[in-house]
């Protein structure tokens, strides 16, 4: 479902959608994640990508290099690009 909304372009209600899902208990995985920031970035919904990049990172969820690419593209975007090596450097390193 919340791939078909964000496929929709319907990222708002993708996002109430994946609220609901936590407060009833649902586990929420890595790739959903990863989806919804996938779909907030081409909704062109930056704020929406920065909030779920957040989001996935207070989880301890380490990136896709596809996920870790959407946010480095944000800061680009954003004007941020002194962060970018920084995000760089995480991505490329192996834990």
């Amino acid at each position: 479902m919340l791939n078909s909304l964000g496929r929709a372009g319907r990222v708002h209600e993708m996002e109430k959608l994946l609220e609901e899902m936590r407060s009833v208990g649902c586990h929420i995985t890595t790739v959903t994640l990863s989806n919804v920031v996938l779909w907030f970035f081409k909704a062109k919904d930056m704020s929406g990508v920065a909030h779920h990049w957040t989001t996935l990172r207070q989880a301890g969820i380490r990136p896709s290099p596809a996920i870790y690419a959407v946010y480095i593209d944000l800061l680009i975007k954003t004007k941020q690009v002194v962060k970018i090596s920084d995000v760089f450097e995480e991505m490329l390193r192996v834990d």
